[in-house]
């Protein structure tokens, strides 16, 4: 089920932009590491210090209390990014990519040291799973230069805004 939300949602964004594939590095979308803000499990914090649900989590400021509350569940493996909207997301640290037609993307994974975990062959992405935000950031930066890559991106999920 997770899956096919996600080649659905892959699928809805290509469609939607059509630009941005075709102006390929130049324009991408810019996610930055929201560390003024930390991911907890919802049930470990109280209602009024939730500024947004994601994902079935909870989105709280990283403050020293928060920081110091025992009670308070933190979720290590998924990262929160902010786009240039200012939309909060989650990343789960994978990198999704496009090979240029002539190019096998497995042998460009291979040559990184990485594997291909997904494919949507519809859409012409595949996806690598790295073991943190700072390996998918580094990834990205190789793929950017490396002429067998059409595109490349932080795989990061978007969750409708929950106020509080």
């Amino acid at each position: 089920m997770k899956e096919i939300f996600l080649k659905i949602t892959l699928s809805t964004w290509l469609f939607c932009s059509g630009e941005l594939l075709a102006n390929e590095f130049e324009d991408r979308a810019v996610y930055v590491h929201a560390t003024d803000v930390m991911l907890v499990v919802t049930a470990t914090v109280d209602e009024g210090e939730i500024i947004q649900e994601l994902g079935g989590f909870a989105v709280v400021a990283r403050s020293q209390e928060n920081l110091s509350n025992p009670n308070i569940e933190r979720v290590l493996n998924l990262s929160i990014m902010r786009d240039e909207l200012g939309r909060l997301g989650l990343a789960d640290h994978s990198v999704l990519f496009s090979a240029r037609p002539q190019f096998d993307a497995d042998n460009i994974a291979t040559a990184y040291g990485v594997q291909v975990v997904a494919r949507y062959a519809n859409a012409g992405w595949a996806r690598l799973q790295t073991a943190s935000l700072e390996d998918a950031q580094t990834l990205i930066t190789q793929f950017e230069t490396d002429d067998r890559v059409r595109l490349v991106e932080l795989n990061v999920n978007f969750y409708d805004f929950e106020p509080h």
